[in-house]
């Protein structure tokens, strides 16, 4: 009799956690909210953009105003970001023997999503200028793992061909 444990797991990729995106909005998002909220409180004059619209002085408080709010807005996601991605234990890719567990992307999305290999219709590289992110197809579902995510000791195209190669054992086997 074979006492051996089953790993439920092939392959364990870690991945690198995008703080320096997260926090880069914030910061940035964050000095344009305080300076359209100064120039919104300071504003003595009107605003004339690009020689097309005209505002006069209280038109100009509300523009810098709206803008400041949606620079916060913005900011405030940025910060969110950031909390959410600290809150997943493990941010790596789990390729098991039936399913496999990453974290989602965009951020906003469930934390880990788990996908069944026999439920994959199709994964692809989406080129992002030099980077490339691993797109998977789960019906009308597409789940990204974002090529500036990935540590280093592997790449998008060893994820794929990883990930190609479960979803084929599977269905060879099923």
């Amino acid at each position: 009799m074979n006492n051996k444990v089953k790993r439920s797991k092939i392959a364990v990729i870690p991945l690198r956690r995008p703080y320096k995106e997260a926090i880069l909005a914030l910061v940035l998002f964050g000095a344009c909210a305080a300076f359209f909220f100064v120039k919104a409180t300071n504003n003595d004059r009107g605003l004339i953009l690009n020689g097309i619209i005209e505002m006069g002085p209280e038109g100009a408080d509300w523009f810098y105003a709206v803008m400041g709010i949606f620079s916060a807005a913005i900011a405030s996601m940025g910060l969110f970001g950031a909390w959410r991605i600290s809150q997943i234990k493990d941010f790596q890719i789990d390729l098991g023997r039936k399913e496999m567990k990453f974290p989602a992307a965009p951020v906003f999305r469930t934390p880990i999503v788990t996908v069944p290999y026999d439920r994959i219709d199709a994964v692809e590289l989406v080129k992002h200028g030099s980077v490339a992110s691993v797109a998977i197809r789960e019906g009308d579902r597409v789940y990204s793992i974002p090529g500036r995510w990935i540590g280093p000791g592997w790449t998008s195209e060893q994820i794929l061909e990883a990930v190609i190669a479960r979803v084929r054992t599977i269905r060879a086997e099923g």
